[in-house]
């Protein structure tokens, strides 16, 4: 590599039963001689680690490197707990340089945050002040993410009389940035739901209400402005789960049938002229299959109109409860053309791609998981990706991983 020959060596030292050092000298041949370390502690009360590595003087790029990293966790009382994360690195090519590709894909916004988190026993509430440090690219500008200064949210879920279940969402933010609109969010989030379940079989109507109240400050040309959204959504969850005694492999299993139905009705609001504080939209896959909305974060709520069916069938063994085998298949149908996007342009598809899904404990040391998603429109195979993993102590792994994705 650029850096030359790279040899280093960990020194470990047992200080005491509840924290210890780790010096790791690493040697370069073109750039220098770097010092590593990791100080971890060990408290009733609270734990946590500071690392960190320091090169002085690099030889190639004539200046001082290094890189920083502190996580700490506390119980103050029964409570209350607090968090805080703490990343740095010198320059942009700090883990370009230093590190593999792994860790250049994991360090590419290094986040620094303290949280606060209360516990009173019928919720949770946080409240969270967080900022990034982006290292930007050689060849394309990386968006910087908002900062939440501060985030604070509570949720809790309670059961009422004759089996309904109530929950509430709620989340204030004031989002920072140096070159984008800045403002305010409110999010407010009850539903109530109605779970009737037997052994057999589960139905769950549920009536969400959404509102969100948006104080934006003046930007370029754009004044400031407020904006409120209040928007319903029902769902219809329904599936049934039958089992019949069989044998996988000469092994005596119960096998499972189990489908699945989702209904979902949510009405369009124009969100067009909202920034994209922190929202994005969620991969395709079984578990965003079945959720109401298509979208993370808080900013964009999208209007649907849909039906998502799945079929599931399991082998799970009868002397250890593993589940053997597994094969999943699902498609959502869309019955109105979904305005809601990021680009603006309305999603006029009315089927969703096809998945797939295989997986489960094949042999007794052996594991195996297999998606597949097939773009109907198309009819293109979007991605797939298989996963073969032996493990026949603990310790000892050999693993084997294809990807495949169209526009990857």
């Amino acid at each position: 590599s650029d850096a030359g020959a790279d040899f280093r060596l960990p020194y470990y030292f047992n200080l005491a039963p509840n924290y210890d050092l780790t010096l790791a000298p690493r040697i370069l041949s073109r750039r220098g001689l770097m010092l590593g370390g990791e100080f971890r502690y060990l408290q009733p009360d609270y734990k946590g680690f500071i690392s960190g590595e320091y090169l002085p003087d690099d030889q190639l790029s004539q200046q001082d490197r290094y890189a920083l990293r502190f996580e700490h966790e506390q119980k103050l009382r029964s409570d209350l707990l607090f968090s805080a994360r703490v990343n740095y690195a010198s320059d942009d090519d700090y883990f370009r340089d230093f590190g593999n590709r792994a860790s250049l894909a994991d360090n590419v916004n290094l986040v620094r945050e303290a949280v606060l988190t209360w516990l009173p026993g019928f919720g949770v509430g946080q409240l969270r002040i967080q900022r990034y440090q982006t290292l930007q690219d050689r060849i394309a500008k990386i968006d910087a993410p908002y900062s939440r200064l501060p985030q604070i949210t509570f949720s809790t879920a309670q059961t009422l009389p004759y089996g309904f279940e109530l929950s509430f969402n709620s989340e204030y933010v004031d989002f920072a940035h140096d070159t984008k609109r800045e403002g305010q969010r409110l999010t407010l989030q009850p539903s109530i739901s109605l779970p009737l379940r037997t052994s057999y079989a589960h139905l769950i109507p549920k009536l969400s209400l959404n509102y969100r109240q948006y104080q934006l400050d003046r930007f370029q040309q754009q004044a400031a402005t407020n904006k409120s959204f209040f928007t319903p959504t029902f769902s219809l969850d329904a599936g049934l789960h039958l089992e019949r005694e069989a044998t996988f492999f000469g092994d005596q299993a119960i096998q499972t049938l189990e489908p699945r139905l989702l209904y979902v009705r949510t009405p369009y609001r124009n969100q067009d002229m909202l920034p994209l504080f922190d929202t994005t939209e969620n991969s395709f896959d079984f578990a965003q299959m079945f959720a109401e909305n298509r979208f993370s974060g808080g900013d964009r709520l999208s209007d649907a109109n849909t039906l998502t069916a799945a079929l599931t069938t399991r082998f799970i063994d009868q002397d250890s409860g593993v589940e053997r085998f597994r094969l999943g298949i699902g498609q959502r149908y869309v019955f109105t053309d979904q305005k809601v996007t990021l680009t603006g342009l309305p999603d006029e598809r009315k089927r969703s791609d096809f998945l797939a899904s295989v997986g489960g404990q094949i042999f007794r040391h052996t594991t195996l998981q297999a998606t597949y998603q097939y773009n109907t429109e198309l009819r293109k195979t979007e991605r797939y990706a298989i996963d073969l993993r032996y493990q026949p102590a603990a310790g000892k792994t050999l693993s084997a991983r294809y990807r495949y994705g169209r526009n990857e």
